[in-house]
């Protein structure tokens, strides 16, 4: 490691705290405040993005933040870690608790009021089976469990090139799996997952 990178890798989590208000202070702008900072809409193939990630690419590219895909593996996923730290902080919601399934290392949200046999979503985080772990996608699991009154079942599924695929396939497959046959103890109705 270059002492570049060595005094990039001490600075880099200091300014998480100085861009994270300035991302949270844009993506909760009102829409059209939101579509006259970032111009006209993005369309491909007929889909338009949404000016919420419109606006998250655009400040993402400002920042200097590096896109985590064009990075070695190992740089790649300190830095999605690092980016999905800017989207602000931890949302409450009723409780999370960390377990194993299928001998993987997952993470159940649980919002607040969710029933005994309430419905279960197994959530596989994004990251082309490279990238992402618990920690990165943690934001979104909180935001799907609360927002929608859903258990959130997260699983953190062996990555490439580390482990070849087919192996987070089959860790995913094995998870959904484990999740159904051990509906009862994760409080969820195995119906519904």
């Amino acid at each position: 490691m270059s002492i570049l990178d060595r005094v990039s890798s001490l600075i880099d989590p200091l300014l998480v705290p100085v861009k994270r208000p300035a991302f949270t202070a844009a993506l909760n702008l009102p829409a059209p405040v939101q579509r006259r900072l970032v111009g006209k809409p993005v369309t491909y193939d007929g889909q338009t993005l949404a000016v919420d990630t419109q606006i998250m690419l655009a400040l993402m590219k400002v920042s200097g933040e590096p896109d985590p895909s064009t990075l070695p593996i190992p740089k790649g996923r300190v830095a999605l870690l690092r980016q999905s730290q800017l989207g602000g902080g931890r949302q409450e919601i009723g409780s999370v608790r960390e377990l194993w399934a299928a001998g993987l290392k997952a993470r159940l949200y649980v919002p607040e009021g969710a029933s005994g046999n309430a419905p279960l979503l197994v959530f596989l985080h994004g990251g082309g089976f490279i990238f992402g772990d618990l920690d990165s996608h943690d934001a979104p699991c909180r935001l799907l469990a609360s927002e929608s009154g859903v258990k959130v079942l997260s699983i953190d599924y062996r990555l490439a090139p580390e482990s070849p695929f087919p192996a987070a396939y089959d860790d995913s497959v094995a998870a959904f799996r484990w999740a159904v046959e051990h509906a009862a103890e994760l409080g969820a109705d195995p119906a519904r997952i």
